[in-house]
């Protein structure tokens, strides 16, 4: 099946929205009332080019938009243009090198304030499209959903959505996805750093009810990072989800995010996959399980953590379990170093044994799952070795 090119957005708005509305795109007309629910184009060929260079072409995408109460466009070759025409450009007098939010051009985005969810993943919208979609959120007051991951921002853009949101552009907002973002790439010497720092506090100061913040695979996110989040975050809310995977938070930025599982027992899940935590970051783990970790969902998969770390991480569950503690439910090892891992394989056959976990999903309802790839041979758990060790 062919993907959906402009020219085929177009005639889909000519169908939905009658041609005067579809040649408008975005306005603040009232008599360009919501008309869809939802509407999802991911995965299609939508982008800015146009030939003579004009952005007439993306008029009837912007009053899709507009028309819209939830937008999808994940994974199309959407950039700054179709941003500006979706949301609204940039005030051409409006200072779009510092940190905060620069000002709109028109109150045309005024006739987003219905929008709950915008999902732009996988476009290279790049700092320039973040910053007007940071100018359009003071008027996106009803957003509950923002995707941004790979979206190609560099510091300057992720700061400008940061600043938008400390003040208070989307109160109501649940779900924010920026992963993947090239910090370092349009930014000076801890640039990067400061993006981090700002994005903590604008979620800590702007966004009370967020519950699923997603900064995966960021290459530049280091301990510090790790550390600045959960600084910020401690007494928030509201949140349930962090999702570091891919960072390079190392053992340190492991035991920052094992801090904040004791200090905010609100925040149920952590994604941790493939951050490097090693034994120093299961051991910090170890001991936040033991002093009351709130976690149902820890993700230390591919973290390269040995027998050390991973009969210390076991050990505490067992301990907390018997001792009436709370335990995570998924607790997901998957892809560390179990064939050299003796200790470790004995510590979980007695939890197996005591009926505390499993390692097998259909038993997970009655006990906590720990995914560790493992193979069941005459009732004897064998851990199998993970090809990425």
């Amino acid at each position: 099946m062919s993907r959906l090119t402009n020219q085929d957005v177009a005639a889909i708005a000519v169908a939905l929205l009658g041609p005067e509305a579809a040649e408008a795109g975005l306005t603040s007309d009232p008599r360009h009332a919501v008309a869809l629910e939802l509407l999802s184009l991911p995965f299609n060929r939508l982008s800015d080019e146009q030939e003579d260079g004009s952005s007439s072409h993306l008029a009837p995408l912007a009053a899709l938009v507009c028309a819209s109460m939830r937008v999808d466009l994940r994974h199309n070759d959407l950039g700054p243009a179709a941003v500006a025409a979706m949301l609204g450009p940039l005030d051409p007098g409006a200072d779009a090198s510092g940190p905060e939010a620069p000002g709109a051009a028109s109150d045309a985005a005024s006739g987003l304030s219905h929008v709950q969810e915008l999902s732009l993943d996988g476009n290279p919208i790049g700092d320039e499209g973040a910053l007007c979609l940071a100018a359009a959120l003071p008027r996106l007051s009803g957003l509950q959903c923002l995707g941004l991951e790979g979206c190609r921002l560099g510091s300057k853009g992720l700061i400008a959505v940061a600043a938008a949101l400390q003040a208070g552009s989307c109160p109501d907002l649940l779900e924010l996805r920026a992963g993947d973002a090239l910090l370092g790439a349009a930014a000076g010497w801890g640039r990067e750093q400061d993006a981090v720092y700002r994005l903590a506090r604008g979620v800590r100061d702007g966004a009370p009810k967020l519950e699923v913040l997603s900064l995966r695979r960021i290459p530049t996110a280091t301990a510090y990072a790790a550390a600045t989040l959960a600084s910020h975050l401690e007494e928030h809310q509201g949140l349930t989800v962090i999702d570091l995977c891919g960072c390079r938070l190392a053992g340190e930025g492991a035991a920052a995010m094992a801090r904040l599982s004791v200090v905010n027992e609100r925040v149920e899940e952590f994604g941790l996959r493939a951050t490097g935590a090693g034994d120093e970051g299961a051991m910090a783990w170890a001991a936040a399980i033991r002093g009351g970790s709130g976690a149902a969902v820890l993700d230390l998969r591919q973290c390269r953590i040995g027998d050390e770390g991973l009969t210390e991480l076991l050990a505490a569950v067992g301990e907390a379990a018997e001792a009436g503690r709370p335990v995570p439910a998924r607790l997901l090892l998957w892809g560390n170093a179990w064939l050299e891992a003796p200790s470790a394989r004995r510590e979980l056959l007695s939890l197996v044994e005591a009926g505390i976990a499993s390692p097998r999903p259909e038993m997970a309802e009655e006990a906590m799952l720990v995914d560790c790839e493992p193979t069941v041979v005459d009732g004897e758990v064998q851990i199998a070795h993970s090809p990425f060790d």
